[in-house]
């Protein structure tokens, strides 16, 4: 299976590279081709480490050529274009966070995966290591998320990082919220996300810290070997060709625009 990488400006490439090759040792599955325009420079470095075979010139023919595509461009606003021709082409595809920066488009990829049955996912590789995938969530009144973000990165602001924190959340407790109240204070963003019985408080700083979660007890997320288990899952949704079953990433993206939205408005978003 050769596998295509659109985009070279994310450190993702090597990551996603590393991972695959170790989930593949005898190479049946390969990352192969890349375009990288979004960044020259780095695909330069890229193509002199031989992570790749070959390099396109347009994404529209590496779609073609590839068995499945990873999508690693920073800008989360150009990953639904390139997202929908990998769908309608019939080629799994791997979203990188943010899955997408639009709700619309969200849902149109969810639709897109059904109507289509290619197997889709993505986000926030720390949503499929073992505990995250696997955890019972203990009942409790509250809980915590944190982990870096910067609301003015230049790779699209919140979306960037915060996708994490919202990707984190809807996988341990779905979309089923019912208001979000956000703050910025100083570069931190904190969100009170209110659930039927149970609120879950999203927090974020631009200071580089390890992602936790906080319920009967304090989980220190592994955000190393977090590549691994996203490449893994990605192989094993083409393996078993599974379209996007639920809307977890909808959520996510709902979720992050309301945090902005609170943010921008200095008032509750409620659904």
């Amino acid at each position: 299976m050769k596998i295509g990488i659109i985009g070279a400006r994310s450190k993702h490439v090597e990551y996603f590279t590393e991972a695959i090759n170790s989930l593949s040792p005898n190479g049946s599955i390969k990352v192969s081709h890349i375009w990288g325009n979004d960044d020259p420079g780095r695909l330069d470095e890229i193509v002199s480490k031989g992570v790749v075979q070959r390099v396109f010139s347009d994404p529209g023919d590496l779609i073609k050529q590839s068995d499945a595509v990873i999508i690693v461009l920073r800008d989360g606003t150009k990953h639904f274009n390139w997202a929908e021709k990998a769908i309608l082409a019939g080629k799994p595809v791997f979203i990188d966070k943010p899955f997408t920066c639009d709700p619309v488009e969200a849902e149109k990829l969810y639709l897109l995966s059904q109507e289509h049955n290619v197997a889709v996912t993505g986000g926030s590789t720390l949503c499929f290591i073992p505990e995250i995938a696997n955890m019972i969530v203990p009942v409790c009144e509250s809980y915590s998320i944190s982990y870096k973000a910067d609301l003015f990165s230049p790779y699209g602001g919140w979306y960037f990082y915060g996708s994490h924190l919202t990707d984190l959340c809807t996988t341990l407790f779905g979309g089923n919220f019912s208001s979000v109240t956000a703050t910025l204070r100083k570069g931190c963003v904190t969100a009170k996300i209110t659930y039927p019985g149970f609120t879950v408080t999203l927090y974020s700083s631009p200071e580089e810290q390890p992602p936790v979660f906080r319920a009967d007890k304090e989980y220190i997320l592994d955000d190393r070997n977090c590549y691994y288990y996203g490449m893994k899952h990605f192989i094993d949704t083409i393996k078993n060709n599974f379209a996007l079953k639920d809307k977890r990433h909808l959520a996510s993206v709902i979720l992050l625009d309301a945090v902005l939205k609170s943010i921008k408005d200095e008032a509750p978003v409620v659904f």
